[in-house]
């Protein structure tokens, strides 16, 4: 994230590759993907995992439990 640090917020929400995904988008993936693992393999919490593809409520750019 640090990377992304700076980068103004229509440049990351616009999509920069032929599949759509924003840099927005590819941060939100990846930290599911990462929180995913961590609950999955390391923490053993037996909760839901997080879905990469669902809405973000409210405007925000990342979903909040």
């Amino acid at each position: 994230m640090a990377k992304a640090v700076g980068i103004p917020e229509r440049q990351a929400s616009r999509p920069g590759v032929e599949s759509g995904r924003s840099l927005f988008g590819l941060i939100k993936h990846l930290t599911v993907v990462e929180l995913n693992w961590f609950a999955w393999a390391h923490a053993d919490t037996g909760t839901e995992l997080w879905d990469d593809a669902a809405p973000v409520a409210d405007g925000r750019r990342c979903a909040t439990r």
